[in-house]
């Protein structure tokens, strides 16, 4: 998969609404460890507790190639 630069489906742009510069793709999975992909950086990131602590089935959990809205994208951090 060519990374450089996604390009986030419109889609998921309108359901991101006001969190639009906070979406992010699973590009990899290891254990409870994600790296991310933003428009403009990867980054390493969790699930986050409140939604571990909902989810009931594992199959819940995002996987590689998910899109999601990430709480925290200052590269970095």
């Amino acid at each position: 998969m060519n990374i450089e630069k996604i390009e986030f489906p419109e889609k998921y742009l309108e359901l991101a609404g006001e969190n639009i510069k906070n979406i992010a793709r699973i590009i990899s999975q290891h254990g409870e460890i994600y790296k991310i992909r933003t428009k403009d950086f990867e980054m390493i990131a969790r699930v986050s507790g409140k939604l571990e602590h909902n989810i009931t089935h594992l199959s819940s959990f995002p996987v590689v190639g998910d899109y999601v809205i990430v709480k925290n994208t200052e590269q970095g951090e």
